[in-house]
């Protein structure tokens, strides 16, 4: 719980960003909380990342997603990089199918900090 609440902390955006639902498919969710030059959905300057994207694989077996299913907010640079896990889950980035993926074993979650 501390780390998910210094994460928040850190990042405005997850506060008070704009929202975006990137993807809603079964047991699997992601969305974006994302700033717009560096100010919130009030107008506000806020601190950390400009864009965090929370991926939920809430299933029984393990979920793996394309960068490309995901929309042009997340690049392949930033999958290969940016990931955090509150949990002790270990999260698979690699190539399937000539696609990046990336993976979530059962019951996860991550952060991709941006």
């Amino acid at each position: 719980i501390r780390r998910l609440a210094r994460l928040r902390n850190d990042n405005g955006c997850l506060k008070t960003g704009y929202y975006k639902t990137m993807l809603a498919q079964g047991d699997v969710f992601c969305c974006l909380r994302y700033l717009i030059d560096g100010k919130d959905f009030f107008g506000n300057e806020t601190n950390g990342s400009e864009r965090v994207v929370l991926l939920i694989n809430r299933g029984d077996e393990p979920c793996y997603l394309s960068v490309d299913d995901l929309g042009s907010e997340l690049t392949v640079q930033q999958v290969n990089h940016a990931f955090v896990s509150l949990t002790d889950s270990f999260i698979v980035r690699g190539i399937k199918g000539g696609k990046t993926t990336c993976g979530l074993p059962p019951k996860s979650f991550a952060f991709c900090i941006l």
